[in-house]
């Protein structure tokens, strides 16, 4: 009978992100560019202003401008969209030219909100997170030029530990809002 027997890997995860840190650093160095990122925060979560405070350290150390945008939790669909679209259509953001650069919308937003037509709001260029269906299709279909961000970081796991993922499935265990369908990772 064959040992089913594995060996434990830690990994260390504040390690990993100092070198995907480092690894964007120079990528960013041969933009045209600079890069800018626009966040855009409904309502108050001491969870969400956590992962906006990380967000806003790894934009200074990869010197990419940010700019938060904050809404009264009861903003309308209607309201959020037409601000959206301004966001996506403004072409000066500290100097920079946001169409070559990112727009987040933090989630979760409140539940009257029409998240999926939120989402599907922003161009598929500027959608860091991939979350629009145009996203979410085209990384279906293989389309994608980059992937979802945990999609991406369990690659790096599995490349920098050399874990061998030909024919094997691999499980996320989340709620995170495209976790509810089965996803193709080139796992």
């Amino acid at each position: 009978m064959q040992n089913l027997t594995k060996k434990a890997i830690l990994i260390d995860g504040k390690k990993l992100a100092e070198d995907i840190i480092k690894d964007l650093k120079k990528q960013i160095l041969f933009l045209a560019n600079k890069s800018s990122l626009a966040i855009i925060v409904v309502g108050e979560n001491k969870v969400t202003e956590k992962f906006i405070l990380q967000k806003q350290k790894i934009a200074k150390i990869l010197d990419v401008s940010i700019k938060i945008y904050r809404y009264s939790e009861n903003i309308t669909n209607k309201k959020l969209l037409e601000s959206l679209n301004k966001i996506i259509n403004d072409t000066e953001n500290n100097g920079n030219n946001l169409k070559k650069s990112g727009i987040i919308i933090q989630l979760p937003l409140p539940k009257h909100l029409d998240s999926t037509a939120i989402l599907n709001s922003l161009p598929l260029e500027q959608d860091v997170d991939l979350l629009s269906a145009n996203a979410i299709g085209n990384f279906i279909v293989n389309k994608n030029s980059i992937d979802p961000p945990i999609v991406g970081a369990i690659k790096i796991i599995f490349e920098k530990y050399k874990i061998d993922y030909q024919k094997k499935y691999v499980v996320l265990v989340g709620r995170a809002i495209w976790w509810e369908n089965r996803w193709p990772c080139g796992c």
